[in-house]
């Protein structure tokens, strides 16, 4: 699982027996952050209570430091992995250092 050796690689995840990754949340809305793309504090607390269910077993604990959102249409409508966009939104959006996860999405609605 790509999640898991991304974790392994953290700073000082092999010698700790249990390792706190501090997350830093970044939502990222279209023009109408109401309708395109709000994400509500609940739905991240429910991703950070995910994560910690799935990756406590084998010692890793997520603590969400912060969450912003950022309205950026093109961004909300074409971010894709690799994708100039996503480029893009991770330069702008930056925190932290190599010890700080940083993840973005582009939330797109269910239809």
């Amino acid at each position: 699982m790509y999640t898991r050796s991304f974790l392994w690689r953290l700073p000082g995840a092999r010698d700790a027996q249990n390792l706190t990754v501090v997350l830093s949340r970044c939502a990222v809305q279209g023009s109408d952050p109401v309708y395109d793309g709000n994400v509500y504090d609940n739905q991240i607390s429910q991703l950070i209570s995910l994560l910690n269910s799935v990756y406590n077993p084998v010692g890793f604990q997520f603590v969400l430091k912060a969450t912003d959102r950022t309205q950026n249409a093109d961004w909300f409508a074409n971010m894709v992995a690799n994708s100039a966009q996503e480029a893009a939104a991770q330069q702008a959006l930056h925190v932290g250092n190599l010890q700080t996860v940083r993840s973005c999405q582009a939330w797109q609605p269910a239809c």
